[in-house]
């Protein structure tokens, strides 16, 4: 966790924000508002693309997404690094975890989702989170092997 500054910030945010934008791990749905539907198709369309991905693929998407969202937080520290994260991110501190892939990983970690999340939304996961489940999915990959 050293990669993160201001982490005790950071942990005050809800861990998950789902496609409605409220947060809450209890609270996962879609996207209701029209203008988020091309998001709302492009999650679908990702859905499809990407399931079934092997635990090494998994892996690798959480290791970029924490290392993005890690990186968005850190710049949200500094005043150029929040004119930067307004042109470029849209939740720092934030990894956009598609449904499909969050079911799959807590699947591989032994979390029974059920039907809180669906394929075919986009959610968004609190970097230290994601920092998290890159950990166990790494931990799962090093006894597979």
């Amino acid at each position: 966790m050293s990669e993160l500054r201001a982490l005790i910030t950071l942990q005050a945010l809800d861990a998950v924000i789902g496609p409605d934008g409220q947060g809450g791990l209890e609270e996962l749905s879609t996207w209701a508002t029209p203008g988020e539907r091309m998001e709302h198709r492009r999650g679908r369309i990702e859905a499809v693309a990407l399931s079934g991905m092997a635990l090494g693929e998994i892996h690798l998407f959480l290791a970029r997404a924490a290392q993005d969202a890690t990186q968005s937080w850190n710049r949200e520290q500094s005043v150029f690094g929040r004119i930067h994260n307004l042109m470029t991110t849209r939740f720092p501190g934030y990894a956009q975890v598609p449904g499909r892939i969050l079911i799959q990983v807590m699947e591989a970690i032994g979390s029974d989702v059920g039907e809180l999340a669906a394929p075919a939304s986009l959610y968004l996961l609190r970097a230290d989170v994601v920092v998290d489940l890159r950990d166990q999915v790494a931990a799962l990959r090093k006894d597979a092997a």
